[in-house]
């Protein structure tokens, strides 16, 4: 884990210096000893994604309090929701 974290500390620069107005990361699940956590404090947004039916809620609390604790620029997305009202009765198009 902390080779990880240090080949990315080492590309922080060139990231910062590159022409790219937006890079995005694809980091691995919140656990206790995820390289998320580390990671967190050099992005300017944070996306939560949460898949619904399937992330436990308490653990998604508890992460999405963590990370607030430490940022001001966490967001979540509700992923994979799915609706159990029947089409008829449901007046979205």
């Amino acid at each position: 884990a902390q080779l990880g974290l240090k080949r990315f500390f080492d590309l922080m620069p060139n990231l910062k210096a590159s022409d790219f107005d937006y890079i995005i990361f694809d980091m691995p699940p919140l656990t206790s000893i995820s390289q998320s956590w580390g990671m967190a404090a050099f992005m300017d947004k944070m996306l939560l994604v949460v898949e619904a039916e399937k992330s436990n809620r308490d653990l998604v609390k508890r992460g999405y309090a963590k990370l607030v604790a430490e940022r001001d620029n966490i967001s979540v997305v509700l992923n994979k929701a799915r609706s159990y009202v029947p089409k008829s009765l449901n007046n979205e198009i």
